[in-house]
C-alpha cells in the first residue's frame, strides 16, 4: 500500500554505482523495520529487528548514509511516494549477501 510524505519517516540511502541508489526507510508507525526503497519509491526489500536494536546503527555499518540538507540528495531528490505492495521482490539485504550482522 502506498505511503505518503505525512508518515514520519527517517530516510537512508546508499549509492551503489554511478546510476543505481538504494534508499531505506524507517517509519515511525513500525520502529522496528527498514524497508529497502528503490528510486521510483518501490519497496523491494524489509527486515525486521528486536525493539533494543539501533536501526540506525544497522544502516549506517552497512554503508548507508542519513539524508540530510546536502548537494547529494537535492542532486538524486527522494522518491515522492513509498510503494509498499508487501513481500520482498528483490531480498538483496534480507538474504544476508549483502548485510554485515
Amino acid at each position: 500500500m502506498p505511503s505518503d510524505r505525512s508518515e514520519i519517516v527517517i530516510w537512508y540511502y546508499k549509492p551503489i554505482d554511478m546510476l543505481v541508489i538504494n534508499f531505506a526507510v524507517i517509519s515511525e508507525d513500525t520502529p522496528n523495520l527498514i524497508r529497502f526503497v528503490d528510486q521510483t519509491g518501490y519497496v523491494f526489500d524489509r527486515m525486521t529487528y528486536g525493539e533494543t536494536t539501533s536501526l540506525h546503527d544497522e544502516l549506517i555499518r552497512n554503508g548507508f548514509t542519513e539524508v540530510a540538507d546536502d548537494d547529494f540528495i537535492k542532486l538524486v531528490g527522494l522518491p515522492e511516494i513509498i510503494k509498499d505492495l508487501g513481500g520482498e521482490t528483490k531480498p538483496v539485504y534480507s538474504s544476508g549477501k549483502f548485510w554485515i550482522t
